[in-house]
């Protein structure tokens, strides 16, 4: 029971916690490829990287493709007799607009929800829950604990979202259209 009250707390102040959203943003320069070959790499990499491609399309004009993508994750919170293993569901929106010569790709709208609470919310930056953990009550290991949990959480996030972006970014740049 209290190691889901942590996991509530956390996920209840998330929308008081996100001070600007969790985004991930990069301009690539692709000087050889004109727009609509950007846009068919991206979809030809989309195709490869989500299970269900139509299912992940929310938008797709001739200038860019919005996808909705998803990823699981457990974390452990806390350590020790008082460890808790909280699985999460994370939402994301992939944006890929293109330009001749040049795209850029955003990964945006990310939510969190913890199946076991019930609760979904955006996810708030790492250093509003960093924050939030030490201006709460509890002992200095709890601090630690969950301060640690939350570090080794962003860790993982940051690393597959930028992996996402750099997948994203070798398929465009190394498929070949000529044969």
């Amino acid at each position: 029971m209290k190691k889901l009250f942590f996991c509530l707390c956390i996920l209840v102040s998330a929308p008081l916690l996100a001070q600007e959203p969790v985004t991930y943003q990069e301009v690539v320069t692709a000087e050889k490829l004109t727009q609509a070959q950007i846009l068919e790499k991206a979809n030809q990499w989309a195709v490869k990287a989500f299970k269900d491609y139509q299912k992940t399309i929310q938008y797709r004009d001739t200038s860019q493709v919005v996808l909705n993508g998803a990823l699981s994750h457990v974390t452990t919170v806390g350590s020790g007799l008082t460890a808790a293993v909280v699985p999460r569901n994370y939402t994301y929106q992939l944006t890929v607009e293109a330009k001749p010569g040049r795209y850029r790709l955003s990964i945006n709208n990310i939510t969190v929800s913890t199946p076991q609470a019930g609760l979904t919310a955006a996810l708030p930056t790492r250093q509003a829950v960093l924050d939030a953990h030490n201006a709460t009550g509890g002992g200095k290991r709890m601090k630690e604990n969950l301060i640690k949990s939350t570090n080794d959480e962003y860790d993982y996030l940051d690393a597959y979202f930028k992996g996402v972006l750099s997948s994203i970014q070798k398929h465009v740049a190394d498929s070949k259209d000529d044969w």
